[in-house]
């Protein structure tokens, strides 16, 4: 029993060193320069444990601990990577942290931190932090985060740019950005920015001054302008002007638009118009309008044959 258990152990012991000379495996790694007699063992060794290097070091892969004032990986990191001035690996899943960089071409499944830029070439899924940029070229699954601008070309989850939030493709979840939120195809869920802009909204958009899109399906609000080609459901701004609204309010000092089914509420109200009621001081139908009320001071509905204008009470059915 005693020999089985040797030569088990024996068999294990040799597996292990052909596989460590096979593939170059090594527990440490120091690095001051990846050059010969600066970096022990080179680089082309793969580290399962830590890598430790006070200047410059370059792994093949890391599977553990990864610190040093720059690190690098030509392949994989598992595990956590921290760069006092940058931290960069072919493919992370795990932390990595840069001082200033954070760079993953082959994309990042953690958590990214970057100083001034986190960059991910391929995609994010989970957290990606840089103080001024925060890019994923293939899109962004969890958290992205931005200090000045933040872009993906895709986000599920929640994207905020200080400055600017842009997204190429489109959004589930919330996009937020300080001054500038873009979606350049659609957003379901939340978009929030000092101007707002989206192909398609299916939830919430606000922009501070400035909000559009080409179809609204839930809530728009601009403090300044909301503008829709398309609405179907709320849209609240000084001025709040869609090309069509069917079954719809809008909300504003301005209203206008060509609605078929919905309420007008301001001071001034215009519409082409068919099954709306407009509440305001001054309201205006023109005349292919039909099945309208118009409470105000002014209404004019010019489908009437006569009393087109009246005070107070005008409608036509």
């Amino acid at each position: 029993m005693k020999m089985v258990k040797l030569l088990a152990a024996a068999g294990i012991v040799m597996a292990i060193c052909f596989y460590a000379h096979a593939e170059k495996i090594t527990p440490f790694m120091f690095s001051i320069y990846p050059k010969e007699y600066l970096q022990m063992p080179d680089s082309d060794y793969s580290v399962y444990g830590l890598h430790l290097a006070p200047g410059i070091g370059n792994a093949k892969n890391v599977y553990g601990l990864d610190i040093g004032g720059v690190s690098s990986n030509k392949e994989e990191l598992m595990g956590i990577q921290i760069g006092g001035v940058s931290g960069f690996a072919n493919s992370v899943s795990g932390v990595q942290v840069g001082g200033l960089l954070a760079g993953a071409p082959n994309g990042v499944s953690g958590v990214q931190v970057g100083g001034l830029l986190a960059v991910a070439a391929n995609s994010v899924s989970g957290v990606q932090v840089g103080g001024i940029f925060a890019g994923a070229t293939n899109g962004v699954s969890g958290v992205q985060v931005g200090g000045i601008l933040s872009g993906a070309h895709g986000v599920s989850g929640v994207q905020v740019g200080g400055y600017r939030a842009v997204d190429k493709n489109g959004v589930s979840g919330v996009q937020v950005g300080g001054l500038l939120a873009v979606a350049a195809d659609s957003v379901s869920g939340v978009q929030v920015g000092g101007v707002a802009c989206a192909e398609e909204i299916s939830g919430l958009q606000v922009g501070g001054l400035f909000a559009y899109t080409e179809e609204t399906l839930g809530i728009q609000i601009a403090g300044l302008m909301a503008a829709s080609k398309e609405m179907s459901g709320i849209q609240a701004g000084f001025s709040s002007l869609a090309k069509e609204v069917t079954f719809g309010v809008q909300l504003g000092v301005i209203n206008k638009a060509e609605m078929r089914g919905g309420i007008q509420i301001g001071p001034v109200n215009i519409a082409d118009a068919i099954a709306v009621i407009q509440i305001g001081f001054v309201n205006y139908a023109n005349k292919q309008s039909d099945n309208c009320i118009q409470i105000g001071f002014v209404n004019w509905l010019g489908a009437n044959d006569t009393l087109k204008a009246l005070p107070f009470f005008n409608c036509r059915f």
